[in-house]
């Protein structure tokens, strides 16, 4: 089951919420990031990878499933941790196509 992200954008302080849907169990972990950059995102992905560890991570974070906002335009960057190894893959939702991850756009804004 792919992992669902969206990035909720802030209102009032510029700030964007990054949140991960886990569909199989319905868990949402959600990250507040300073702006919506890729450099943003992938602190993300590492401090998960680094806490959860190489095993768990490659488990839990298989797939990535995302729109096609410019913090996801290099994929590699996110699909490889800091030694190359491919811990995840990041596919894309075709444009305007919410019903191809509809739990994680059913979010209520914060």
């Amino acid at each position: 089951m792919p992992i669902e992200r969206v990035l909720h954008h802030g209102t009032r302080s510029g700030k964007v919420l990054l949140t991960f849907f886990f569909r199989n169990c319905s868990l949402r972990l959600a990250f507040i990031i300073e702006s919506c950059i890729m450099i943003y995102v992938k602190e993300i992905i590492d401090m998960l990878y680094t806490n959860l560890g190489n095993d768990v991570f490659m488990l839990r974070f298989t797939v990535i499933l995302t729109d096609n906002g410019s913090e996801f335009k290099d994929p590699e960057i996110i699909e490889y941790d800091s030694i190359g190894v491919n811990s995840t893959k990041v596919f894309y939702c075709d444009p305007l196509a919410s019903y191809q991850k509809p739990n994680i756009e059913r979010i209520i804004n914060i």
